[in-house]
């Protein structure tokens, strides 16, 4: 599954990258909250058993929603489990391939995106030292092993819990960040 995906989701980061690099700070905080609601909305408010289709999609409307997928994924700076994981469940798969698929899409949003955001930053103003385009090597460096340390406990925490509890606390705290991202920005 992720062959046929893959290029598309990251064609899509490229050029959401390139997308983020020319929009302002305000804008890119609107995207944010708004996607981050709308994902809230389908986490917290449609049970787990609505469908919109009974597979996932085919031809050019793969190709169109991987690339969306993509797109969102990198001018939020997020991995696409969010949106792959969605589009997914949604499309009749069980939440355990939706999440483990949406995850290996984190891989060609990070590389696809992480490149366009070196380009598309080259020369920028206003940046920390040690950076390459709009990407701090510190800092990456910094996500990317404490990602990694941790993300082992916080899976076998959500296997400990209660689904739906889970599922509810975790829609209601996206939620939150995307009304307190969005009045920030405005």
């Amino acid at each position: 599954m992720l062959k046929t995906w893959t290029p598309w989701v990251g064609a899509g980061a490229l050029v959401g990258a390139a997308i983020a690099g020319l929009t302002s700070m305000e804008g890119l905080a609107i995207v944010y909250g708004v996607c981050l609601a709308v994902v809230a909305a389908q986490m917290g408010l449609l049970p787990e058993t609505v469908h919109v289709r009974e597979d996932l999609p085919t031809g050019w409307w793969r190709r169109g929603i991987g690339g969306l997928i993509g797109l969102l994924s990198a001018m939020m700076g997020v991995g696409g489990g969010s949106f792959g994981g969605m589009l997914m469940t949604l499309c009749g798969r069980p939440i355990h391939q939706a999440v483990a698929t949406a995850s290996g899409f984190g891989i060609a949003i990070g590389a696809a995106a992480t490149v366009g955001f070196v380009v598309f930053g080259f020369g920028a103003d206003g940046r920390p030292p040690l950076s390459l385009g709009y990407v701090n090597v510190p800092a990456a460096m910094a996500m990317g092993v404490l990602t990694t340390l941790v993300a082992p406990y916080g899976a076998r925490l959500a296997h400990r819990l209660n689904r739906k509890v889970l599922r509810k606390a975790f829609a209601i705290y996206l939620l939150l960040t995307a009304v307190s991202v969005v009045v920030k920005a405005l």
